[in-house]
């Protein structure tokens, strides 16, 4: 069954009975499938709905410090379907805000005569985030409302929350990061054209327009491109190009062990790269022939990384991950 989704509060569809969750669920974090996991077993069928957001909160709240998305654009829905939610609501953040805790619970008890209710320990909700988990259990004793508490997901005692990832990703720990995604960080774009000099020094490479996305510390990853069902080890470069004396930051894949023709890659459509981990830092070099040699270098490095992952990678599992399957 394909999702159906809502748009705006007086969307909300009217149900006899709802499971519902409510949250960001920027890249569907080990926290969030957590509750979404336990959501979908305790329906056993049933209404199963998702009320989120179009943008994230924090972007609006703090445009200043917000670092990106984790997920593309509206791959949410996708991976939010993928994991058995039938029915997603996206709100606008502006025609929520000036609702009381209160006010909310009650138009959501308008359109949903019994509602389930799954969060975290750390929700909360309404005009200035007042209301909580006790206001949910106080709702609870008016009867036809429940509430499911789970407690906050951790990864070495610290939180799981996307503002963390996102966080790890742009520091370039994607070890950290991906732990607590449960999966590789990626980065799905359109390919542009690029200048060339990849390709003159004997490294061609994909270039990815910038997107709204997380954008991983300047330096070398080692990556997987995903083409055809089939992921390729790659070496992803992150930065400016010092060495060109270059201003803008770029995004370009060079694919190892693949035996096709570059001219498969058209400009316009659009390519994923998983990123595994970072191998080096961003680096300013005298010459094209340096920078020629040090490329060299990174692909023997990466590919040794592959040869040590491909023992343990399970193609379907990425698939999984991409909610590709």
């Amino acid at each position: 069954m394909k999702e159906k989704i809502y748009r705006g509060l007086n969307e909300i569809p009217h149900f006899s009975e709802g499971y519902i969750t409510i949250g960001n669920f920027d890249g569907l974090h080990l926290g969030h499938q957590e509750i979404i996991n336990k959501l979908i077993s305790d329906s056993k069928g049933k209404n199963t709905i998702a009320i989120t957001f179009e943008k994230a909160t924090s972007q609006i709240l703090h445009p200043e410090s917000f670092r990106g998305y984790i997920f593309p654009q509206d791959f949410k829905n996708k991976a939010l379907s993928k994991m058995g939610i039938k029915y997603i609501v996206l709100l606008n953040f502006n025609e929520i805000a000036s609702l009381s805790s209160q006010d909310f619970l009650n138009f959501i008890k308008s359109r949903i005569k019994s509602i389930h209710l799954y969060v975290g320990n750390d929700f909360k909700f309404g005009k200035n985030n007042h209301g909580n988990i006790y206001t949910l259990m106080k709702e609870e004793t008016k009867g036809s409302f429940s509430v499911t508490v789970l407690n906050k997901r951790c990864y070495k005692g610290i939180p799981i929350s996307s503002s963390i990832i996102r966080q790890e990703i742009s520091r370039g720990d994607l070890k950290m990061a991906n732990t607590m995604l449960g999966r590789p960080y990626f980065i799905t774009s359109e390919k542009i054209k690029g200048n060339g000099i990849g390709s003159k020094i004997g490294f061609p490479t994909i270039n990815l327009k910038l997107n709204e996305q997380v954008i991983p510390e300047s330096g070398v990853y080692f990556s997987l491109f995903y083409f055809k069902k089939r992921f390729f080890p790659s070496m992803t470069y992150i930065g400016k190009r010092p060495t060109l004396n270059g201003n803008t930051i770029h995004n370009e894949t060079n694919i190892l062990e693949f035996d096709g023709d570059f001219k498969t890659f058209r400009n316009g459509e659009k390519y994923t790269v998983l990123f595994l981990s970072k191998t080096r830092d961003e680096k300013k070099l005298n010459n094209l022939e340096e920078l020629q040699k040090i490329i060299y270098n990174d692909r023997k490095k990466v590919l040794e990384l592959y040869t040590r992952y491909r023992k343990s990678m399970d193609e379907g599992s990425l698939r999984t991950a991409l909610f590709d399957n």
